[in-house]
């Protein structure tokens, strides 16, 4: 059974992984990317917890060739949180040989003594990554929206053929931000927010 890391050594691995990827990580929609992630998409946050969207990551990581899907939750912080609490950090690996049911158990195992701190249930912000350093995902329950960040055009289509027919989850930064805003109807404030975040994820020249 999967299980969240517990070894300091282990976890500061993941942490520089993660310091790689966003290495000026401020806050979600200020696009911590690194300079080498050109293209960008997105999709409704709740997504990351469903089947269709496991299915796809794991046939995307086979077509590319890497055999784990790691978990890393950016907030509340795996330290200064998850470990305070329950001696164990809120990251973990997954092999592509496992399924959505190993997945769904770990994202809703509770940690302690309060399934409410399940990551798939208190995690704000997350991120999803491989050994590649060609791709990764971002996501923030806040924002309701997760942006997926490629080095290149190929690696783009790579990741959305892997997905078939369900490729429909995915949009530009744009077209989420609008779906979002005709399902809440935006203040003027809130506007202004999203369309920061929409330039601040425009693909990159």
């Amino acid at each position: 059974m999967e299980n969240f890391v517990t070894d300091r050594k282990e976890f500061e691995n993941y942490k520089s992984k993660i310091k790689k990827l966003f290495p000026d990580y401020i806050s979600f929609e200020k696009n911590s990317f690194n300079n080498n992630f050109k293209y960008f998409i997105a999709f409704d946050f709740d997504y990351i917890f469903e089947e269709i969207f496991f299915e796809g990551t794991i046939s995307f990581l086979n077509k590319i060739k890497n055999g784990k899907l790691f978990f890393y939750t950016i907030d509340p912080s795996p330290e200064d949180y998850f470990f305070i609490h329950f001696n164990k950090y809120s990251v973990f690996e997954l092999e592509t040989n496992k399924n959505y049911n190993d997945f769904n158990s770990i994202v809703y195992k509770d940690p302690g003594v309060n399934t409410a701190d399940a990551i798939g249930i208190n995690s704000n912000e997350i991120s999803c990554f491989s050994h590649s350093d060609d791709w990764a995902i971002i996501g923030s329950r806040e924002w309701e929206i997760s942006i997926v960040g490629f080095i290149s055009l190929e690696m783009k289509e790579k990741f959305l053929n892997s997905f078939g027919d369900n490729s429909d989850i995915f949009t530009s930064i744009e077209q989420q931000v609008n779906i979002l805003d005709d399902m809440l109807n935006f203040d003027n404030e809130l506007k202004a927010d999203y369309n920061e975040l929409t330039e601040n994820y425009q693909d990159r020249e």
